[in-house]
């Protein structure tokens, strides 16, 4: 479980620092991660689905943009080192 856990959250990292794009992030997932069933992986995952726009317009304003990348990055860090 931890060995998902940690390639689940390099893979979020590639994603967020725009190594890979969502597509390959999809495409990289183990089977082992549907399987599961970790609540944080798949939180994660919704995070990462429905990452809102970061536009001001019709998007997260900076300060909860900020937020939201402080939160998912604590789930990601958490994951690393579970």
């Amino acid at each position: 479980m931890s060995d998902v856990r940690r390639l689940v959250a390099r893979l979020a990292l590639d994603l967020l620092a725009e190594r890979i794009d969502y597509a390959t992030f999809l495409d990289t997932l183990p089977p082992e991660v549907e399987a599961s069933n970790d609540p944080q992986i798949a939180l994660l995952l919704d995070r990462i689905e429905h990452e809102p726009a970061k536009s001001r317009l019709g998007g997260l304003p900076r300060q909860g943009m900020s937020e939201y990348s402080a939160e998912t990055l604590a789930l990601i860090t958490e994951l690393q080192h579970s």
